[in-house]
């Protein structure tokens, strides 16, 4: 129970990414009972379920990378020289397998990683489209913030949202952010043989998160909750582990830590029993993104949207212009160099609603569009949002 998980569960679309990791924990255990058993027919079930889940959607791609990582920790298939926790362990054999054939046995899940990889890109219609608007040292300062955020928001999960828009980074914030990732890889490299389980969880996050951190941008966000769905299952292992490693003699392991659990999984519950309830409101949705973030076009382009459904009968001003989609598309791409030929078609305002697009391009650089205000609801003067220059807005008077 994660609020960071509530966009997967909570979004129709991204129920695929439920059946996707579903299939792919099947897949899972299913290789563990093939090392722990030696029987072919858990290898070939373990491969089915992965081609069940990439079927379902690409989100478990990094399966082989996983598998090697479990291999190591808790399977214990690596030698002796690589983990000599294996030999006095209880908790798996001690017996290694050479890396030649660890790696073969992932070369079935390679191919279906690689063919799927491949379907992915080919049924996008312009799979480049936004690639070429950011430079690579503004995609990899992105990528090692997003990773920070990631982390941050799994321990406190606030300021949460649907789309988070690419923005203006301090050089200071990704040097910090880089700090950080290469501290905590150099710890759970040092850790790896007194606590092996560090190494897998921290790795396990990284890795599950590369296909979709940026550096090949595909889609207009610059993160989303929904790829947290996966990778986090690493940040628990390692603090459960963890934690029970520390207190283990402590007489803590008894009284405080389960008052502790218990009450970090109550507010965890809470804040997703709250950040669901926002799925069932569109407005309530998009003004709470735009609430939390800053530069967010596309958020005041979806609640415009959601405003006019939502009221037909109301007054409805919408202040919108061919010049507001310029200076959007500028915003957009101010990483790099800002675009000559903007249109009102252009980065925020492309999927708009088609009778407000024709409205917008007839050439009008304001304008205001009212219906009779005789059926004017409660909710028709309580919703306002910010009417910074530059962007899509839009107000019920």
């Amino acid at each position: 129970m994660h609020p960071l998980h509530v966009e997967s569960v909570a979004w129709v679309t991204e129920r695929k990414d439920v059946l996707s990791l579903c299939f792919g924990h099947a897949a899972i255990w299913a290789y563990a009972l093939y090392v722990t058993g030696a029987r072919m027919k858990y290898y070939l079930a373990s491969v089915a379920l992965f081609l069940c889940s990439l079927l379902s959607k690409q989100t478990l791609v990094t399966l082989p990378f996983l598998l090697l990582l479990l291999d190591y920790w808790p399977l214990y298939r690596t030698s002796a020289l690589a983990n000599p926790l294996a030999a006095a362990s209880d908790e798996g054999p001690a017996r290694s397998v050479p890396w030649r054939r660890l790696i073969i046995e992932k070369i079935p899940f390679l191919i279906l990683t690689v063919l799927f990889c491949g379907l992915a890109l080919f049924s996008q219609t312009n799979p480049m489209e936004f690639a070429g608007q950011f430079s690579l040292p503004y995609r990899m300062l992105n990528a090692v913030t997003a990773y920070t955020e990631y982390v941050g928001k799994t321990f406190w999960p606030t300021g949460l949202t649907l789309f988070y828009p690419h923005r203006t980074i301090s050089p200071l914030a990704g040097i910090l952010a880089s700090w950080f990732l290469l501290l905590a890889c150099g710890l759970a490299i040092v850790w790896r043989r007194r606590r092996p389980y560090v190494f897998t969880g921290w790795f396990w996050f990284l890795g599950t998160l590369v296909p979709v951190i940026g550096l090949v941008q595909i889609g207009m966000q610059r993160m989303a909750d929904r790829y947290t769905y996966l990778p986090l299952t690493g940040i628990f292992l390692l603090v459960a582990w963890l934690v029970d490693d520390l207190v283990r003699e402590s007489t803590l392991r008894k009284l405080v830590l389960p008052m502790i659990t218990a009450l970090s999984i109550l507010l965890l519950t809470l804040t997703a029993f709250q950040q669901t309830a926002l799925w069932g409101d569109n407005v309530a949705l998009y003004s709470h993104g735009l609430a939390v973030t800053e530069e967010n076009g596309r958020m005041h382009q979806m609640l415009a949207v959601a405003l006019w459904k939502r009221a037909p009968g109301c007054c409805l001003r919408i202040t919108l212009s061919m010049r507001s989609g310029e200076v959007s598309c500028a915003r957009w791409d101010r990483p790099m160099k800002p675009s000559r030929n903007c249109s009102v078609r252009s980065k925020s305002t492309r999927n708009m609603h088609p009778p407000i697009l024709r409205w917008a391009e007839s050439g009008k650089a304001e304008g205001i569009w009212t219906r009779p205000a005789s059926c004017m609801k409660p909710h028709c003067n309580t919703t306002r949002v910010s009417t910074a220059p530059g962007i899509i807005w839009d107000s019920l008077i």
